[in-house]
């Protein structure tokens, strides 16, 4: 699997591009890293984050074409084609890994807090949408571990 880049916010890394505002669009490896950063014991206490992930590859593709375009100023948020739960992403990117790590849903003690809930993380009403699917990225995932 190709090691991730990530980009600092705020103090802490988050991972796809950054947008104008400072916020992140999750790439669709974001969930396995949270629950990496925050992992003790074999426990790791995850927000129920809702959020449209993208995968990297549909990143790669914008970026390279936006370099190429005229200068637009700030482009609109991009996302995944689908919402997805923080934890269910976890959950099913750790199997794919043969990991077992116990996940507990909660706004405390983590990297977000209720600040985050609801659709705080959602793209806005005008963002591209790239093709890929979570489920797609996944079975990719599998294919790379087999």
């Amino acid at each position: 699997m190709a090691a991730s880049h990530s980009t600092r916010i705020r103090g802490r890394p988050a991972l796809g591009p950054v947008h104008a505002d400072g916020a992140a669009a999750a790439a669709q490896g974001f969930a396995r890293e949270v629950a990496g950063w925050v992992e003790h014991d074999g426990v790791a206490q995850l927000p129920p984050l809702l959020m449209q992930p993208i995968a990297p590859a549909d990143v790669a593709d914008l970026l390279a074409r936006v370099a190429v375009g005229a200068p637009q100023g700030r482009h609109r948020d991009i996302a995944g084609p689908e919402p997805q739960d923080l934890i269910d992403m976890a959950r099913r990117t750790l199997a794919v890994q043969g990991r077992s790590l116990k996940l507990v849903p909660t706004w405390h003690g983590g990297i977000f807090d209720e600040t985050a809930a609801g659709d705080a993380l959602m793209p806005a009403a005008d963002a591209e949408t790239a093709p890929t699917t979570f489920d797609e990225w996944l079975a990719a995932q599998r294919i790379q571990r087999d």
